[in-house]
């Protein structure tokens, strides 16, 4: 091989070490949901999943401009005069495409999600804030004064009495006629 195929197949694993890694961080943003106005806006608008998406592009276009080079060098370099030179791309070439067709849902999905507007986040958070100073439900607040019914009580709070239906007589039930039921005295 020529030092210019050599270098570029250098320039093609280091792509592919970029996109690794921007694919990675785009995760990490993603799982993480970071709290830092960069980060926020970083992941709010995609940019790690676009570069990933850059880059499997490049990798792509740097692999055909690579086969073209190894195919013209063994074009020259042939052992035999009459034979045939094929060079045919492998699994890592098909894999880097599809990572970048993910890649490229990827980024439809995060752009096109519904993020809370700054006042809903701001309202979220008071409301977090609340819960979190609460410190009983609100169950279990003893009464010292007036209850529900009006007496003086110094105890905890007694629940009121659940009132339980009474069964109707057979001559107050409901009857079916021909707009539903109908009541009979």
């Amino acid at each position: 091989m020529n030092p210019q195929t050599v270098l570029l197949l250098r320039v093609i694993a280091a792509f592919c070490f970029l996109g690794i890694i921007c694919s990675l961080s785009a995760f990490l943003l993603d799982v993480f949901g970071p709290k830092h106005p960069a980060l926020k806006i970083t992941r709010r608008y995609a940019f790690a999943h676009i570069l990933t998406v850059l880059q499997c592009a490049t990798v792509i276009g740097f692999c055909y401009w690579a086969s073209e080079l190894i195919l013209a060098q063994q074009q020259q370099h042939k052992k035999y005069h009459g034979s045939q030179v094929y060079v045919t791309f492998a699994v890592s070439f098909y894999l880097v495409a599809g990572a970048g067709g993910a890649s490229i849902l990827a980024t439809a999905a995060n752009l096109l999600r519904h993020y809370p507007t700054e006042e809903e986040e701001q309202a979220l958070e008071l409301l977090s804030e609340m819960e979190e100073n609460e410190p009983y439900p609100a169950e279990s607040f003893s009464h010292r004064g007036k209850n529900r019914l009006g007496r003086t009580t110094d105890t905890e709070e007694q629940p009121l009495p659940q009132m339980v239906p009474q069964r109707r007589s057979e001559s107050s039930r409901p009857q079916p006629g021909f707009f539903g039921y109908l009541k009979q005295n």
